[in-house]
């Protein structure tokens, strides 16, 4: 095969453009047996699981790619999991939570917790292989890993329509199943494993790297999802089921450009030397730009075809939603240039810039506008993001 084709960016991308598509697919199955408020109350409580799933990852993932490129898969695996225990932690949290809840309030609030802890450990467990997969090169096991997650909640979503299920506890266990592939394939790995361990001092240095990015972590996880986490409280269920059907679809525009940063830092890193960046930045618009049209333009015939007339509210955010997609994809490629050069501290301040901001305007625009104000927070808090990101650096320059 070309070396061109060799690059785990191409696998990664792959990869992501085999879950975007059952991203959408999942969107649309749910949204058609649920009405609003239980779509939404899904997407608060996925949301909470992404975010225990960063925290417990302590920012490790990017300076454990610039530090051990080259291990072994079953080695990467083994060494994520002793860098990231903290994972377990948040889902012991999320599990004593529960069981008070449903002792002093509702059981179905507390499976809905149960739910979610599990999923937290399973989907850390994806990340993990994602990880592993770009220092090792192991494509065999990251594509088999994919075929089986992907597919695994494919297959339950598809038996969750048939059978008209509506109850976001069913949906949330399908996404936890599904990922538990991910546990089997690390699991194995660890069995693998016959090299011997690292020096302590260099996972010592990547934790501590990692520290320094989890402000930038939670603030990128946050930043997208910290929305989902405020307008239940600031508006309602049911307006954060018609948001989320179109803000997951768009999202997913930014999902290429990010894989590509995340497994090209080294590229990054000689092309910023360099300095001649001018091309690299036209193609990631244009880039962005062209993905996002084709995702805009099949979210509004699916929505429209597809959906319950409750739905059809959400078309009108398509625009802003994309365009806020757009910059954002814009605002990676800055940040994969600061982590390239050395710099992770300025990613972590421009991301609780972006943070604080969005969550202003979110306090300020949800209540009075619902899905509209919260879609509208979304793509200023991103414009403020990118001109924070991109003033940083320019500063730092001169």
């Amino acid at each position: 095969m070309s070396r061109r084709f060799t690059h785990p960016a191409y696998d990664l991308l792959a990869g992501q453009v085999v879950t975007a598509g059952v991203a959408f697919a999942i969107n649309f199955l749910s949204s058609s047996v649920m009405p609003p408020d239980q779509r939404g109350t899904l997407a608060f409580f996925i949301q909470l699981s992404y975010i225990a799933t960063t925290l417990g990852l302590l920012g490790v993932e990017r300076p454990y790619v610039a530090e051990r490129t080259g291990a072994s898969f079953p080695t990467a695996v083994r060494e994520l999991g002793r860098l990231t225990k903290s994972v377990w932690v948040g889902a012991t949290l999320l599990v004593i939570a529960a069981v008070v809840t449903g002792w002093l309030s509702s059981w179905f609030m507390a499976l809905l917790l149960a739910m979610t802890a599990t999923y937290v450990v399973s989907n850390a467990a994806v990340r993990r292989v994602r990880i592993a997969y770009v220092v090792s090169r192991d494509r065999r096991t990251f594509v088999m890993n994919t075929i089986a997650v992907q597919c695994g909640l494919l297959g339950l979503g598809v038996v969750l329509y048939l059978f008209d299920v509506s109850s976001p506890a069913a949906w949330l266990g399908a996404y936890a199943l599904s990922s538990a592939a991910a546990m089997v394939t690390t699991v194995r790995a660890r069995r693998r494993s016959r090299e011997e361990d690292v020096a302590a001092s260099q996972l010592a240095r990547v934790r501590r790297e990692g520290l320094r990015l989890i402000p930038a972590s939670l603030g990128n996880t946050a930043l997208l999802r910290s929305d989902r986490l405020m307008m239940p409280f600031l508006s309602s269920a049911a307006e954060l089921g018609i948001y989320v059907t179109v803000a997951t679809v768009m999202e997913v525009g930014a999902w290429p450009i990010q894989q590509w940063v995340d497994a090209s830092l080294g590229r990054l890193r000689e092309r910023a030397a360099a300095g001649n960046n001018r091309r690299l930045v036209t193609k990631v618009f244009l880039g962005a730009v062209g993905l996002t049209t084709v995702i805009g333009v099949l979210a509004y015939f699916a929505i429209s075809l597809l959906l319950p007339e409750e739905y059809h509210p959400s078309l009108q955010l398509i625009p802003i939603l994309g365009a806020g997609t757009v910059v954002y994809a814009m605002t990676r490629l800055q940040h994969g240039w600061l982590i390239a050069e050395g710099r992770p501290g300025l990613v972590s301040v421009a991301e609780t810039v972006g943070l604080v901001a969005s969550a202003v305007l979110y306090v300020g625009l949800i209540p009075p506008f619902g899905a509209m104000g919260a879609a509208i927070g979304s793509g200023i808090g991103h414009c403020l993001l990118f001109g924070t990101t991109w003033w940083l650096r320019r500063r730092r320059k001169a």
